[in-house]
């Protein structure tokens, strides 16, 4: 076992996600620290002073072309693009910016669940959905993606899926 704790290495004692990259970097989010890039030898950390929406995160995903998303509790969704940080809010179409959970799509596409529906960003386009459009419920806690595409939702009254068109 090798432990990482804030005494040799990480900003924060408290990690909420992890995800690795395709370079094989570790990415962690931190609960109030920002978000954290493990290359194997050292640890960086990124934080508002960097250009993240916040340092209170609650979810990470990575996507295959190493392009980090963040999601962060109170300040919408962040981008890290390997040089910058770039922050979408529901100034941009980002239906809340509380959000819980984010996932990359296989097809490059992000889904966001935050306290007021889904939202889902296509490289261009917001598109929200919620319970008028068939979702469980609005707080969405969690996102998965099946091997055939099928996209899953839970919440605390369960959980719903989608299966996309053509995917």
């Amino acid at each position: 076992w090798t432990i990482f704790t804030k005494e040799n290495g990480l900003a924060e004692r408290y990690v909420v996600d992890m995800a690795e990259a395709p370079d094989g970097k570790l990415w962690l989010a931190t609960y109030s620290k920002g978000v954290g890039c493990f290359d194997g030898a050292t640890w960086k950390f990124y934080t508002e002073a960097d250009g993240l929406a916040s340092g209170w995160i609650q979810a990470l995903d990575v996507a295959a072309d190493g392009t980090v998303w963040v999601a962060t509790t109170s300040s919408g969704v962040s981008r890290f693009d390997g040089t910058r940080w770039k922050s979408f809010t529901v100034r941009d179409g980002l239906i809340d910016n509380i959000a819980y959970a984010i996932r990359v799509h296989t097809d490059g596409s992000v889904w966001i669940g935050t306290s007021k529906g889904v939202s889902h960003f296509d490289g261009v386009n917001w598109t929200s959905y919620t319970t008028a459009d068939g979702l469980l419920n609005n707080n969405v806690l969690q996102i998965s993606i099946a091997p055939d595409g099928t996209l899953c939702f839970a919440s605390a009254l369960g959980i719903s899926c989608l299966k996309l068109e053509g995917k």
